[in-house]
């Protein structure tokens, strides 16, 4: 069945698994990844315009920050939102794989939380993946 996201979905505590289930599974709402979490996704997974999509950093390591995987396709769009937890701050040469898919295409219409203030995060997309990196 269709899974229809209309509230907030989050991982409140770090290595909490949270499974969505769906033949198709359409965020219109908040999916928020807390530091240290994983968010499993079994069908393909579409990013609405109205969506938000959130991930939270607190270090460099998977057990550090949220993510979103699936090996089915993730149509992007809505809101990119990153924030920061612990008094982390990334720095230069840090990455996040954040979100791994079968395959992806569009991209979100708006990304905030890029600036963490010595620098500037940016999204670096592969044909399976998408990592945010420190330059």
């Amino acid at each position: 069945l269709p899974l229809t996201l209309k509230g907030t979905i989050s991982s409140e505590t770090s290595g909490q698994l949270i499974t969505l289930q769906g033949s198709n599974i359409a965020n219109n709402g908040i999916v928020l990844a807390k530091a240290g979490a994983l968010l499993s996704v079994t069908g393909p997974f579409t990013q609405s315009n109205t969506g938000t999509l959130g991930f939270e950093l607190g270090g460099t390591s998977t057990s550090e920050f949220g993510r979103l995987t699936s090996t089915n396709d993730f149509i992007l769009a809505g809101t990119l939102e990153v924030t920061v937890s612990g008094g982390f701050l990334p720095s230069s040469g840090n990455e996040f794989e954040i979100m791994t898919f079968g395959s992806v295409s569009g991209d979100f219409a708006s990304k905030n939380g890029l600036d963490q203030g010595s620098v500037t995060l940016q999204l670096d997309y592969s044909a399976t993946n998408l990592l945010l990196t420190a330059p």
